[in-house]
């Protein structure tokens, strides 16, 4: 490693950490719009990389595998940036949706380095095990997650999510369930393309899938438990036919069992019928959608759709793709898909069918909430820009 980019490296390390520690700190801006941690941390990494490029690297390498990845992302965020100028909606609040997805394309470039790529992912793995832990403990110590008012963070009780939710759930460093879940499932994928051992690897599926469960995301939950059915059942495909003949009987009525009571506990949860209510929430918002096909820039007060059953509005279509097909319209929409679409095609090409499924149970996670949103979203893409990195230079770069 160059001595020029070890403060470069360090900086990565640092502002990602930070970027933890303060995640629930926010600046409001006004009434509608606060300004997350991640929104900095992005817009610094952006410029740590600009800054490495020009006055260091002296040039940039864009790699033809990664080529298609540079080219959406630039439509989305150009394509965003006009949406809102033309509109003249909230700059601010398009400039912290784009920027973490902006993010990835400079930290592709930098996770072309192997050593550095092996390093961040090791220490990223251990640092999401070790949040799952402590956010577990702490739920059974009575308390849900971290939240702020204005510079100060505090502790989340249990009665006090109750009281606004009517569960106890843990929500751990973000302002949802299905975001937390959505960060130990991704969890899940880190831990499967590692070189731990196999019991290792079991134990730390344990415990985050006993995170998802206290989650209480329901689609978290059946996602990470088929993923984690099938992770096992790969690991299985190497043993002596008849030992797996004797394993898959035993299987498939624990599977039987299991999925009935996962059944009964989420119709007991959640009207299964109407999938908790977001059938409704979908076809408002898809209707909203239709009406606006180059976008609305940002769901604002008057756009909100009131529920047909409670004095109250869904200030989210309850659906991240939905949601940015409204906001960035069907040409925006349609890009963020293809962001999806390249991971998804890029996993099956370098032979991750592990990660290719995983993909798949990320955007079914996405599909039932707005699981990507406010301080996620950095989270969401660093987590698998880097997988991916690690994935594609251990199959190329070997």
């Amino acid at each position: 490693m160059k001595n020029s980019n070890i403060k470069v490296y360090l900086l990565y390390i640092l502002y990602f950490f930070s970027c933890f520690f303060i995640v629930s700190i926010n600046v409001e801006v006004s009434d509608s719009l606060k300004i997350y941690s991640g929104f900095f941390v992005s817009v610094v990494i952006i410029f740590i990389s600009i800054f490495k490029i020009l006055f260091l690297d002296k040039k940039i390498i864009i790699r033809r595998t990664d080529f298609i990845l540079f080219l959406i992302v630039i439509m989305y965020s150009i394509y965003s940036l006009i949406l809102t100028l033309y509109l003249r909606s909230d700059l601010l609040y398009t400039i912290q949706i784009i920027s973490p997805i902006l993010c990835i394309i400079f930290l592709n470039y930098m996770f072309y380095e192997k050593d550095l790529c092996e390093k961040m992912y090791i220490l990223i793995k251990n640092t999401l095990i070790i949040y799952v832990i402590i956010f577990t403990l702490l739920y059974f110590g009575g308390y849900c997650g971290l939240e702020s008012y204005g510079y100060k963070i505090n502790l989340v009780n249990q009665s006090e999510m109750i009281i606004r939710f009517n569960e106890k759930r843990i929500n751990g460093f973000t302002s949802h369930k299905s975001s937390y879940a959505l960060i130990c499932y991704i969890s899940i994928l880190f831990t499967k393309v590692s070189n731990d051992s196999k019991l290792k690897k079991y134990i730390i599926y344990f415990i985050i899938e006993l995170s998802i469960l206290l989650s209480n995301s329901m689609m978290g939950i059946a996602v990470s438990l088929i993923t984690l059915l099938l992770f096992i059942l790969m690991d299985f495909q190497k043993i002596n036919k008849y030992i797996k003949i004797i394993i898959y009987s035993s299987i498939i009525p624990f599977i039987v069992l299991f999925g009935d009571k996962i059944y009964y506990y989420i119709s007991k949860a959640r009207d299964i019928s109407t999938a908790g209510g977001r059938f409704y929430i979908w076809s408002s918002y898809i209707k909203l959608m239709l009406q606006n096909k180059l976008g609305i820039a940002k769901l604002t007060a008057d756009k909100l759709i009131k529920s047909n059953e409670w004095d109250f509005y869904y200030y989210n279509a309850h659906n991240v793709f939905i949601e940015e097909f409204l906001e960035r319209g069907i040409i925006g929409g349609v890009l963020f898909v293809a962001i999806f679409i390249f991971f998804a095609l890029k996993f099956i090409k370098i032979k991750r069918i592990d990660l290719f499924m995983g993909i798949i149970g990320i955007t079914l996670i996405c599909n039932m909430d707005y699981a990507i949103a406010k301080e996620s979203i950095f989270f969401f893409w660093y987590l698998i820009i880097l997988l991916y990195s690690k994935v594609r230079n251990d199959f190329y770069y070997k």
